[in-house]
């Protein structure tokens, strides 16, 4: 049986999606057909930056540590939570 309140959900044009209370809490995945690695981490960089914003004006920000990095709920993605995949 699948928990409640998990989803994944698709920008309209595909370049991006978000996977809510999967393994993590939050995986945005970046999308990009060809060679370009790096147009898949501007889009998924960008909307980083603006639920980090979106949260900060909130009075909230992603749970970080000093030294171990961002807190996730996947044990091998501490740190960054990076993964990148072709």
């Amino acid at each position: 049986m699948q928990p409640p309140h998990r989803g994944l959900f698709r920008s309209a044009g595909g370049e991006i999606a978000a996977w809510v209370n999967g393994e993590d809490h939050l995986q945005l995945i970046g999308v990009q057909l060809g060679p370009s690695a790096r147009a898949a981490f501007e889009v998924v960089h960008a909307a980083l930056g603006a639920i980090e914003r979106s949260l900060l004006e909130n009075g909230k920000s992603f749970a970080a540590h000093r030294r171990l990095g961002y807190l996730t709920s996947c044990p091998s993605n501490l740190g960054t939570s990076r993964s990148h995949f072709t």
